[in-house]
């Protein structure tokens, strides 16, 4: 924290004292236990399916009067699946800047992309509107994504996580700080921060206490959309919020609270192309298989999001048929291998692993790499794949499954995701590149000479045709 910051936070933390605001929370054990998350509600500021629209989340803990009945340690949001940030879309800020943020801020103000409006007790009694920011995640980590913001002095931290099952947002406020003693927060996401009608509230920390922003705001000409709303309209959809206390860490508090209703659906667009190609061109031969698949994204401010996909089918030409030979020396991958709906790596055996695969999500920085597993046969599914990548704060293990023609031997490819979610996972993915090795031993075997068709089919979670 820089020395200006500092010395205003000390001014105001000696006036406090000096009339008496300073509040302390309950310090009687039995007020610890009426902690709790009092209320949750979620806005958005449009409805329109795949619009980048600014998010509201309102959080109010239990207090007595202003005082909180214990201290804050982590408020932690689960969004429903759909709900999309891209933080590769706005510059970042770094730990250090941030923590070092002056009257001029060191964190730039085109990474700016919310405010929170919070209640603290400490060092002075009031309602502040902070700025938030995108920060640079750490490396190695399950998270995705950072945000920060100065809670009226201190430093603190929002960590984006992705749940493994459903593929939904979890942001967490880890640690906060004790001595603020924060009570309430009301936290806004922007849809595009670049544009100009969050001039105004473009601040830097000591603005945010003590006012002084320059008349008509802060234009920034920089940065992309932030947040995107969901592609689909038929679901109902509700934000989780759980907070734990510093002095009573295993007595977790959680409300849930409906998120707005999404409409419009109808106007999104979903264009995918697909193309295939076999790694060996002799007939009647083993062979593997290049796909790749294109899902064009509409990246602009005023644009709206394309449908994610929802599910995939791709029926391979006759005479394409599982290689028998493959059998020999393969492993198959169970659920308990690849460690199914858990933040942790898959741990499939390596002779189950068939193929690789390259997927470009635009709110990942790099690439994402993972590999291509045999499934273990289970009862009524004899064939089957796992999709599987672990790295960038992600664990990906998408099921797949091979239906055989039992009269022509053709084969059909189908991704559906799993029941629970009711199709793939809502993220947006701009490119997929799915290869399967080749070899003597490669799973799948070559028609005779000839042309041949690929059919597929992908529907979009906009339920609009598929394509």
């Amino acid at each position: 924290m820089s020395a200006a910051l500092r010395t205003a936070i000390a001014t105001v933390f000696a006036a406090a004292a000096l009339l008496g605001l300073w509040a302390s929370p309950a310090s009687a054990a039995e007020e610890f236990d009426k902690f709790a998350v009092e209320s949750v509600s979620a806005s958005l500021s449009s409805t329109q399916a795949g619009k980048h629209a600014d998010m509201t989340i309102a959080v109010k803990l239990t207090r007595d009067g202003n005082t909180p009945f214990a201290l804050a340690r982590d408020i932690e949001i689960e969004l429903p699946p759909g709900v999309i940030g891209n933080p590769q879309a706005v510059p970042r800020c770094t730990a250090e800047q941030l923590g070092d943020s002056s009257e001029n801020s060191a964190c730039p103000f085109d990474s700016q992309v919310g405010t929170s409006l919070v209640r603290v007790v400490q060092p002075v009694p009031g309602v502040f509107k902070e700025p938030i920011y995108n920060m640079v995640p750490p490396k190695g980590t399950d998270i995705v994504a950072r945000l920060g913001f100065i809670a009226v002095g201190w430093p603190a931290f929002i960590n984006v996580r992705v749940d493994p099952v459903d593929f939904g947002i979890v942001a967490t406020a880890e640690g906060i700080p004790s001595a603020s003693g924060l009570s309430e927060a009301i936290s806004t996401i922007w849809g595009v921060p670049s544009d100009p009608a969050h001039n105004e509230d473009r601040i830097t920390p000591v603005e945010a206490i003590f006012g002084g922003a320059p008349p008509g705001g802060r234009p920034v000409t920089s940065g992309g959309p932030f947040f995107s709303n969901p592609t689909d309209c038929s679901l109902d959809r509700s934000v989780r919020v759980t907070a734990r206390s510093y002095q009573l860490p295993d007595q977790p508090s959680t409300r849930v609270a409906s998120f707005p209703q999404i409409t419009g659906c109808g106007k999104l667009s979903f264009a995918p192309s697909f193309t295939t190609a076999l790694t060996n061109p002799e007939a009647a031969s083993p062979t593997g298989l290049d796909t790749e698949l294109t899902v064009p994204q509409d990246e602009s401010p005023q644009g709206l999001a394309s449908s994610t996909m929802k599910s995939a089918r791709v029926t391979f030409p006759e005479g394409i048929a599982i290689n028998p030979a493959a059998a020999e020396g393969l492993a198959g991958c169970s659920e308990e291998d690849v460690n199914f709906g858990e933040n942790v790596d898959a741990d499939c055996p390596d002779a189950a692993k068939i193929g690789t695969i390259e997927a470009r999500v635009p709110a990942l920085e790099e690439t994402l790499h993972g590999a291509v597993y045999q499934r273990t046969p289970e009862p009524g599914r004899l064939f089957g794949l796992w999709l599987v990548a672990d790295e960038q704060g992600v664990h990906l293990k998408l099921p797949g499954r091979i239906e055989p023609n039992p009269l022509t031997g053709q084969v059909t490819a189908v991704f559906d995701g799993i029941p629970a979610l009711g199709g793939l996972p809502q993220v947006p993915v701009a490119n997929l590149k799915l290869n399967v090795y080749g070899g003597p031993r490669a799973p799948l075997s070559t028609p005779g000479c000839g042309t041949y068709l690929t059919q597929f089919s992908f529907a979009p979670w906009s339920g609009r045709p598929a394509a």
